[in-house]
């Protein structure tokens, strides 16, 4: 009997792990281009609208914050260890030094997207 409950709380222990161990990045109702205009200026400011207006435009999926990342389009993933979470299919974030454009590769717009740039080969991710 003993046995069984020490096995049962290891196994509660483990999801309980598993799930903080969850992505803090979720998406929320900010609006991203009044973000981008609170915390950017000049041509980092300019360089992200018209990322705004790009990415609006190639993936016909409206901008949704997940964090401090302006994404579009979702979708749902699951590791082999059990471990899943939502995430954005596209999106660009407004770093300190760069700005960090994601694409996930396999999605129709992320290849349309990567068509629009030059000399860009697929990664998931590209700073420029």
């Amino acid at each position: 009997m003993v046995a069984s409950v020490n096995t049962a709380k290891k196994k509660l222990q483990s999801v309980t792990r598993s799930v903080s161990q969850s992505l803090k990045t979720q998406p929320t109702s900010v609006d991203a281009s009044l973000f981008l205009k609170q915390k950017l200026s000049g041509q980092k400011l300019e360089d992200c609208q018209a990322l705004l207006q790009l990415f609006s435009t190639v993936t016909k999926q409206p901008a949704v914050m997940w964090g401090s990342i302006i994404g579009f389009g979702q979708y749902h993933y699951r590791y082999a260890s059990g471990r899943e979470g939502d995430w954005p299919i596209t999106g660009f974030a407004a770093r300190k030094n760069d700005i960090t454009i994601y694409l996930m590769n396999g999605f129709m717009f992320t290849k349309r997207f990567y068509l629009s740039l030059v000399n860009i080969k697929p990664v998931s991710h590209v700073y420029i």
